[in-house]
């Protein structure tokens, strides 16, 4: 999609991107949040600079990623960041090779000699025990910390580093709209609640002013009877003060809207992208001023949403001379090509 592109022609805002682009991206999140956003006045106004902001933020992030690494056997033993992520040389093009994406993305660009991608993984840190030396003595109950990377994905792709960083920062407005749907979806949700809360109480209160008037209420407790009434009047009123603030038609919408722009002013609180900076022995152990085997410093980055645990990511290069589709075995098909 053109939203995106990292062209700086014609008029621009803080992200660099085109009005009419802006204007696109702004249609294309209303679109998916709530067509009848389009009812509120001044919704495009409104969205405007917000989506603008949300972009550049987006796209400071990316620019700011490290170049990206030669995913190849032949380069993991001299690249630390790889040797991190992958335990042997051969793990490289197996997980590519399970990866749908790469196999789509080779088949739709038959001259393409390689793809850049975002390589993502699970990040697991780990409290073990192991030997460290202490003076002239190895003690073996050092507490040390260990990283391990494993799921791996590769989901955005492109022909070279412009087209790669277009992908994620489509990525991350995408999902920050599923995000935001889902935070929406909530609060729907609660005002379904209430709706069904204030029909529960109202029932309930003229169920108690039927029975005032039957043999039950002549033989209790008056002032029982009139707590009870007046503790249902109560919560009743609060759910239709909340109902009645809440509103309905354009004043709901307006709510939304206001969500939204909201969000995007603060990206971070649904999408958060980093990178992390760490120096590890060959064992992927955190080194400390206790280990004194040797240990190479790495770059990663890190991504989390809403709060999920961030999973680690880094920029590679994937050529296609090393591609090999999950199910061939090119070993048995190599014995009968003689």
């Amino acid at each position: 999609m053109g939203i995106f592109n990292w062209s700086r022609n014609g008029a621009a805002i803080a992200s660099g991107v085109p009005e009419n682009r802006l204007r696109e991206a702004v249609e294309y999140l209303v679109d998916r949040v709530n067509p009848r956003l389009r009812m509120v006045p001044r919704y495009r106004e409104r969205l405007f600079l917000a989506v603008d902001a949300a972009i550049a933020r987006a796209r400071r992030i990316v620019d700011a990623l490290p170049a990206p690494h030669e995913a190849t056997p032949a380069r993991w033993a001299a690249d630390p960041s790889l040797r991190a992520f992958f335990a042997k040389a051969e793990d490289i093009p197996a997980a590519f090779g399970r990866a749908k994406e790469v196999g789509d993305f080779f088949a739709a660009h038959p001259g393409a000699s390689e793809v850049l991608a975002v390589l993502g993984a699970q990040l697991e840190e780990r409290q073990v025990f192991g030997a460290a030396l202490h003076g002239d003595a190895v003690r073996h109950d050092v507490a040390q910390t260990t990283l391990s990377f494993t799921d791996y994905k590769v989901r955005m792709l492109g022909a070279d580093e412009t087209e790669l960083k277009r992908s994620i920062v489509q990525r991350v407005f995408d999902e920050f709209i599923v995000q935001v749907l889902a935070r929406l979806s909530v609060a729907d949700a609660r005002h379904q609640g209430l709706v069904q809360e204030r029909s529960v109480l109202a029932a309930q209160l003229r169920a108690l002013e039927t029975q005032e008037a039957g043999l039950a209420a002549a033989l209790g407790d008056p002032r029982k009877r009139e707590e009870k009434r007046r503790a249902l009047q109560s919560a009743l009123e609060r759910r239709e003060a909340k109902l009645a603030g809440e509103g309905g038609g354009i004043e709901s919408l307006e709510r939304v809207l206001d969500a939204l722009c909201d969000a995007l002013a603060k990206p971070g609180d649904v999408i958060t992208m980093g990178s992390r900076r760490v120096r590890l022995t060959r064992m992927n152990v955190v080194a400390t001023p206790e280990i004194t085997e040797p240990t190479d410093e790495i770059e990663f980055g890190t991504a989390s949403v809403a709060g999920a645990p961030p999973r680690a990511f880094l920029l590679v290069r994937f050529p296609r001379a090393d591609y090999r589709p999950r199910g061939l075995d090119f070993e048995a098909a190599a014995k009968f090509v003689i």
